[in-house]
Parts: structure tokens; C-alpha cells; sequence
């Protein structure tokens, strides 16, 4: 159980800093389809189903997140002193750079903002993830 809310924890966390990141870029320089769909339309539904499906989207990812540190955590540990399994870490690295080539491709003209997600990604799924599972 302890596990379970260490994932959703940090899942909501990162869910709630990436929504917040997406909707500051999406206003400040939308794309044209978007802003056209905002003049004709309305994008009110569309932002609340993001909005929830993001949320949920993170938290479960945090969830499998813990499970996965959990069941790796004693059988690979690290005696670097703030990483507690270093194949964890990884693991998360590798994910992240695995996905950050097609997204680069596909978000060419906001690499700093992916950039800063990818920090986020790594530092609360690399470090903070395993922390709460441990504290907890």
C-alpha cells in the first residue's frame, strides 16, 4: 500500500508540474490549429480532458514506477550514496532517452521546454520515486 501511494505521490507531482508547463506554453505561443479551434470552437473540453487525462496518465506511471523500483530495489542495489538501485536509474535514463529522440523530432521548436521536462522527468522518477519508496 505504502508503495502504491509513493507512486501516485510523485506521478501526481509530476502530472501537475506538466500540465502547468504545457497550458504556460500552449498560451503564451499556441499552435495555429489550436488558436483557430479557439476562436471557432472553444477549447474549454479539450483542456479539461487533457487536463484530467494527464493527471491520470502520470499517476499511473508513477505507480508502475514504484512497483518497478520495489521489485528491483534489494537484488540491485547502489553504493552511491543517494541512489538506492543504480539498474533503477538506469532504467529511467535509458526511458528517457529512448523517448526524447521522437519527441525532439516532433517538438523541434520548444527543445528547452523539453528539455526542462526531461529534467523533471529524471530527477522525480530517478530520485525522488525511490526516496519515498524507502521513506515510506
Amino acid at each position: 500500500m505504502t508503495t502504491l501511494l509513493a507512486g501516485i505521490m510523485a506521478g501526481t507531482l509530476m502530472g501537475l508540474v506538466f500540465i502547468t508547463h504545457v497550458s504556460l506554453v500552449l498560451v503564451f505561443r499556441p499552435p495555429a490549429a489550436l488558436a483557430r479551434r479557439a476562436t471557432e470552437q472553444g477549447v474549454t473540453g479539450l483542456v479539461t480532458a487533457g487536463t484530467v487525462a494527464g493527471l491520470m496518465l502520470w499517476s499511473l506511471l508513477g505507480v508502475a514506477a514504484a512497483f518497478l523500483f520495489r521489485a528491483i530495489e534489494n537484488g540491485y542495489p547502489s553504493d552511491i550514496p543517494s541512489v538506492p538501485s543504480l539498474l533503477y536509474v538506469l532504467l529511467v535514463l535509458f526511458v528517457a532517452a529512448f523517448s526524447a529522440i521522437p519527441a525532439a523530432l516532433l517538438l523541434r521548436d520548444r527543445l528547452a521546454h523539453l528539455a526542462a521536462e526531461y529534467a523533471l522527468f529524471i530527477a522525480i522518477f530517478g530520485w525522488l520515486i525511490p526516496g519515498l519508496v524507502q521513506a515510506m
